[in-house]
């Protein structure tokens, strides 16, 4: 669920509707599912135009965004109107008062996120940079580092290849997308 969870509806007073509202989130199109939209698309449907300017994969692409929203519609409908009727209520949501950013926080704080950012992006960046050179230079032969394709980041990419073949990878990508991991947190 693309981040609706609890917290898109937490404001919502009626149990019914809450319930109704959770599970009709999934349906809804956010912008992590656009990608997956695009490669399944682009998986099985072929390039080719419908009309003088429009592509299938557009309509496609479109076809899902319009789908989900009108399965959440009916699904919204079909709950309220069997299993979870309820009388309509209001919504009220009681917002905060909003005032201007004084300049001199909001540079302090663009300072401080920046700080951070640099610190824990640099030090991942600086390290994992750090490990693919030397990967890329060893074994030496001679005092000269070794042709891309004899050194240890190769014969790691080798050993990985049978994993990532079936997707039409080869090793040289699969060093890539080794160095592009990061820990969860």
């Amino acid at each position: 669920m693309c981040g609706a969870g609890d917290y898109g509806n937490r404001t919502i007073e009626s149990k019914r509707d809450r319930i109704a509202t959770i599970l009709i989130a999934p349906f809804m199109t956010c912008s992590a599912r656009l990608p997956v939209y695009t490669m399944v698309i682009a998986a099985f449907l072929p390039h080719v135009r419908c009309w003088a300017f429009f592509w299938a994969t557009c309509g496609s692409d479109a076809g899902f965004v319009c789908s989900g929203f009108l399965m959440a519609v009916l699904t919204a409908r079909l709950l309220k109107s069997t299993i979870l009727k309820s009388k309509d209520a209001p919504f009220i949501l009681e917002m905060p008062p909003y005032r201007w950013p004084v300049p001199a926080s909001l540079a302090l704080r663009v300072v401080d996120r920046g700080k951070a950012f640099l610190y824990r992006a640099g030090t991942v960046i600086m390290l994992v940079s750090l490990l693919l050179w030397a990967a890329t230079n060893f074994p030496m032969h001679h005092g000269q580092p070794p042709e891309i394709q004899n050194s240890v980041v190769a014969q790691l990419g080798h050993a990985i290849e049978p994993v990532i073949r079936p997707l039409g990878f080869d090793w040289k990508i699969g060093v890539g997308l080794l160095t592009s991991l990061r820990r969860a947190k």
